[in-house]
């Protein structure tokens, strides 16, 4: 497994944007760390709070985890396998986007404002926020 540090820390905002990619019910969130399992369903000494199990992730994959760090970020845990094929640079970036756009949209409405959402072409994403 690869530990990859990335910009996420809105709990909820992970878990939507997941949801986004691998449906609502495949993403596992735990209070507590998990293991993760490899390809062939042995156990592995990483953890992760939040677990896309690899039956979601594609065709001989291993789980994919975000692990929470003491200064509030999560860290991406996926296999060599997963970096190179299901779960690649490219669909990190996709998440990214989408993990920005749930905390704008989740933002907007614990502030009890509304949001428009709107993607354009070359993956822009336009959002409207009325006060």
């Amino acid at each position: 497994y690869l530990q990859l540090k990335t910009c996420f820390r809105d709990r909820q905002s992970l878990i939507d944007a997941l949801e986004a990619i691998y449906g609502k019910g495949n993403v596992e969130v735990n209070e507590e760390a998990k293991n993760l399992h490899g390809y062939r369903g042995d156990m592995r000494n990483e953890t992760a709070e939040i677990i896309i199990r690899k039956h979601h992730v594609g065709t001989a994959s291993n789980d994919l985890g975000f692990k929470l760090q003491s200064d509030g970020t999560y860290i991406c845990i996926r296999s060599e396998y997963d970096r190179r094929s299901h779960f690649n640079d490219a669909k990190l970036h996709k998440l990214e986007g989408l993990y920005a756009l749930k905390s704008i949209e989740n933002t907007a409405m614990e502030q009890r404002q509304s949001c428009e959402v709107e993607e354009q072409p070359n993956n822009i994403i336009k959002a409207k926020i009325y006060i």
